[in-house]
């Protein structure tokens, strides 16, 4: 009577350790189901948010890229072309000749290198204007005064 007893208190003790190992199953499974679709909510959040951020950056690509590429022709194209009308008319590869230019604006006096430098500055200006005054006139004065700016 005394091992049966025992027996049966063990089996008590097993069918309520069942019970209670069922119940702590359940709540595993309900945990992981819950903690699943969760995560499938999240990876589909993230899914989202990162094909919005690559579609508008590639958006963003194909608009920016035509309007630089247009820019860059339409302001620095005609500037390398009117450098090329006003570059110097030559260019000394020996140094006997570098020599000979370097003693001559040495000898030069004072108005003879102030009629050098106007004549510098009369071919340059208007690459300087292309280049610096219009895009500074284009971005702080027009663009302003448009409305679809907004500005």
């Amino acid at each position: 009577p005394k091992q049966a007893l025992k027996l049966d208190s063990k089996s008590k003790d097993t069918q309520a350790q069942k019970l209670a190992r069922k119940q702590w199953e359940r709540e595993v499974e309900q945990r992981r189901t819950w903690e699943d679709s969760y995560s499938r909510a999240q990876n589909r959040e993230t899914s989202i948010n990162m094909l919005e951020y690559l579609y508008r950056w590639t958006l963003g690509l194909i608009i920016t890229i035509p309007v630089v590429i247009v820019a860059t022709l339409a302001l620095f194209l005609p500037a390398f072309f009117l450098l090329l009308l006003v570059r110097t008319t030559t260019v000394e590869t020996d140094d006997v000749k570098f020599n000979v230019r370097a003693d001559k604006i040495q000898k030069e006096t004072v108005k003879e290198h102030q009629l050098r430098m106007c004549r510098f500055l009369c071919r340059t200006l208007p690459m300087f204007a292309y280049c610096a005054v219009w895009p500074s006139i284009i971005v702080f004065v027009l663009i302003p005064r448009l409305g679809w700016t907004g500005g």
